[in-house]
């Protein structure tokens, strides 16, 4: 990211300045960052493989209940606040930025499970009660997090939400259709992957590696099954993801793919790819000093809701308070997978493309 911010615009050096053009002719940055997307879009994936997808029928009422409890609640707070004073915002800070303050709402109220995998891991507590809590909880609610975000994306895609949308067809009945459409994706994918991945094992001698066969046929149905969710309006990334949970974690076949990729696209694409990203930013951008405050507001309160409902939990499970703190700061916590998210939103415009819209209009329902 320090690379990022130095090759990007936000230092405007002119001693840099040839040195940017050697490394990055015209049309470079571009083709660059398609590459480092590709293992960006691996690198999703075999977290995918790393997790247990039946983690989710072992979770406790605990963690389910942290999980709910920390996701729902600081969200509609958060979006209930931000729409309650949505006109002076507008007139504050104009009708661009204060439309776009539920995003940070939706973006914070959740956690990524890579993200505090990783944590627990370099903290060497991944074994222990806290970490299996905090993993479990991590995983619900990043599970929920991407279901409503899917369901969101599907409806929202297909309505039309103000008299400039253009888009043709767009109404209640192509809402429906999209949705139908994207439970149909989920189904045929978890009812073909997972025995497909079965197979695999079971035909896999005990002891043996994968066949390299075998291995390019998962990587290429998680392509596939990527491009097909584009039929429900979703991204790329949800499929890859979501054939990665179905991978049985750990030998023969999840530790295969993990040796074969992790080296070449964790190690070597996604911090690229993630300079790339940071290449965008330029911090050297005037913002209003009101703006800044009326963001800091919004995450400081979002995360400290999110705080005292975890640690609130905890108590009444008669959880340690140090214990509790701890789990309320881990699910709290932020990283590359954060930041990639903002970069993609910014890249995407995606002021109608998201569940964001989605929480917008229910939220306008219930208002009414």
């Amino acid at each position: 990211m320090q690379a990022g911010f130095v090759l990007g615009p936000s230092l405007k050096i002119e001693a840099l300045a040839k040195f940017k053009v050697m490394l990055f002719p015209y049309g470079s940055e571009d083709v660059l960052n398609l590459v480092t997307g590709i293992g960006y879009l691996f690198f999703l994936f075999l977290n995918g493989v790393t997790m247990d997808f039946s983690m989710i029928t072992k979770t406790g009422k605990k963690a389910w209940t942290i999980a709910l409890s920390s996701l729902m609640i600081p969200t509609f707070i958060g979006l209930f606040v931000c729409y309650s004073f949505m006109g002076y915002l507008q007139q504050s800070l104009g009708e661009f930025d204060g439309g776009k303050l539920p995003v940070i709402v939706v973006g914070h109220s959740g956690v990524s499970f890579p993200v505090v995998a990783s944590l627990l891991s370099d903290l060497e507590i991944l074994n222990s009660e806290l970490g299996r809590l905090a993993l479990s909880s991590a995983f619900s609610m990043d599970v929920i997090s991407e279901v409503m975000r899917g369901f969101g994306t599907a409806v929202v895609s297909s309505l039309k939400l103000d008299s400039h949308d253009k888009g043709e067809g767009k109404g209640p009945k192509l809402a429906l259709i999209t949705s139908i459409n994207y439970v149909a994706f989920m189904t045929l994918t978890i009812v073909i992957a997972r025995p497909a991945m079965r197979w695999v094992v079971r035909n896999t001698p005990e002891g043996r590696s994968v066949k390299k066969t075998h291995t390019s046929m998962v990587i290429l149905m998680a392509i596939l099954v990527g491009l097909f969710g584009v039929v429900a309006n979703q991204t790329v990334l949800g499929g890859v993801l979501l054939v990665g949970l179905l991978v049985p974690e750990g030998p023969p076949l999840g530790s295969e793919l993990v040796k074969q990729l992790e080296m070449f696209n964790t190690w070597f694409l996604v911090p690229i790819f993630v300079t790339c990203c940071a290449m965008k930013v330029d911090v050297s951008t005037p913002i209003s000093s009101q703006l800044v405050l009326v963001v800091v507001t919004i995450v400081v309160v979002v995360h400290l809701v999110k705080m005292l409902i975890t640690v609130g939990i905890c108590r009444y499970c008669n959880m340690p308070k140090t214990d509790g703190f701890c789990l309320a700061l881990l699910l709290s916590c932020k990283g590359v997978v954060d930041f990639v998210n903002d970069v993609f939103l910014f890249d995407s415009f995606v002021r109608n493309l998201t569940s964001l819209s989605f929480y917008s209009q229910l939220f306008s329902l219930i208002r009414k």
